[in-house]
């Protein structure tokens, strides 16, 4: 899984795997959204307004859990690489 730095003033990064998105906001907590395409995640990244995008098609249109990464998975280690 590829994680991705976005430019965005309450969301610090997002990745995708499988039909699962992650999505890290600032203050440091992770949530997976459920059933999303590589098409939205792509929109997502490729957007005028991360936050905007973020709130308009993803924050209310799908399932969502917070996500604890450990040190075993591949998102954790990327989140210890790059956030902190």
């Amino acid at each position: 899984m590829k994680f991705i730095k976005v430019e965005s003033s309450a969301i610090s990064g997002a990745a995708h795997q499988g039909k699962e998105l992650f999505i890290e906001f600032k203050g440091g907590k992770v949530y997976k959204y459920l059933n999303v395409n590589q098409s939205v995640f792509k929109a997502l990244l490729e957007a005028d307004s991360v936050g905007k995008f973020f709130n308009s098609k993803v924050r209310n249109s799908y399932f969502w859990k917070e996500y604890t990464p450990t040190k075993e998975s591949v998102f954790g280690d990327f989140i210890d690489g790059l956030f902190r």
